[in-house]
């Protein structure tokens, strides 16, 4: 099973945003794996944009026993 995921968090105030996107993979076998992506936008005094680290890519394969 393939199971697509985007979420968004808005600053109304101060127009930051943390944006996401995952993809997951289950198989039928105790293995699974999954890809995601965040970054946050705005300035360096909003809510969101405060972060030092602007954005994130990885990778997950799991077994579980």
């Amino acid at each position: 099973d393939w199971t697509p995921e985007a979420s968004v968090l808005f600053g109304v105030a101060d127009a930051s945003a943390i944006w996401s996107a995952r993809l997951a993979y289950t198989a039928a076998t105790d293995w699974d794996a999954e890809v995601f992506s965040r970054f946050s936008t705005g300035s360096s005094n909003s809510e969101f944009g405060i972060s030092p680290n602007k954005g994130t890519l990885g990778a997950a394969l799991r077994y579980h026993f």
